[in-house]
């Protein structure tokens, strides 16, 4: 009976051994689980911070690089204009000499090319004396090239500034973009290690598994055991109660040889 409370015994704490382990194995692998889900999450976010501060870098490198050949272009227009502001001015400077000579000789002006597109053809064609321009119309085209290379000046100053306020927005950029990417690197070692402990979890969860199948096999033997010393008990009673009847027998026959010996004693007497 002690052997069989003992067997009982042990199977109730293996059973609650077994129940703990499970239970604790089960709960380590549902919060790393549930962290896991979580930092996930937080993965993606930080992911999608990347991809949106890479864009903006992208973005703002593009508009710097757009505004750098609108400068461009528009530095080339201006040095353009330049030249012929230039020109028109060599130009009504030579018209207003020529017409103060006409009018110091009395000869009458000729006739002027009415446009100057006519005014190239009337020089393409030889036609020197009709192809001569006012000084007042190469003036007024002086005046609008002057103004358009105003114009396109203005322009490159206002695209020069465009470009000092991306060029002072880039390093914000960047740092955003930098920035994302550290915490993206942080979450994926963290993201390592609970990889790592689930791993592990899971590890744990079959040496308990393998230890409860020990466990098993272990008292398993230690019932045959048990049965095997329950059964030498029994033979062990059944030989100590033959013996003691034989003690008694013996006594039992002590006792009449001892009355024999006694009735002799007195017959002698």
């Amino acid at each position: 009976e002690a052997a069989q409370l003992a067997s009982s015994e042990a199977l109730g704490a293996q059973r609650e051994l077994r129940k703990e382990a499970e239970s604790a194995a089960r709960g380590a692998a549902d919060s790393a689980a549930q962290g896991g889900e979580d930092l996930a999450l937080q993965l993606h976010a930080a992911q999608d911070e990347v991809s949106s501060a890479q864009a903006a870098v992208e973005s703002l490198s593009q508009q710097m690089e757009a505004l750098v050949q609108e400068k461009m272009t528009a530095t080339r227009e201006a040095s353009e204009c330049g030249e012929d502001a230039k020109r028109w001015r060599a130009a009504a400077a030579e018209a207003e000499e020529r017409e103060a000579e006409w009018a110091a000789s009395g000869v009458e002006e000729p006739e002027l090319a009415p446009s100057f597109e006519k005014l190239q053809k009337a020089i393409a064609a030889g036609e020197k004396l009709t192809a001569e321009p006012r000084a007042q119309d190469c003036w007024h085209k002086h005046q609008q090239a002057v103004e358009k290379m105003k114009d396109s000046r203005n322009k490159v100053s206002e695209l020069d500034q465009s470009l000092r306020d991306c060029s002072a927005a880039m390093p914000g950029k960047q740092q955003d973009l930098e920035s994302a990417r550290r915490r993206v690197e942080t979450l994926e070692a963290e993201a390592a290690e609970i990889r790592r402990r689930h791993a592990s979890v899971l590890d744990d969860w079959d040496e308990v598994l393998a230890s409860s199948r020990r466990c098993s096999t272990s008292l398993g033997g230690l019932g045959g055991e048990l049965a095997q010393a329950q059964g030498s008990l029994v033979a062990e009673r059944d030989q100590r109660q033959a013996l003691r009847g034989a003690i008694q027998e013996l006594m039992g026959q002590l006792g009449a040889l001892d009355g024999r010996l006694q009735a002799l004693d007195a017959d002698c007497e």
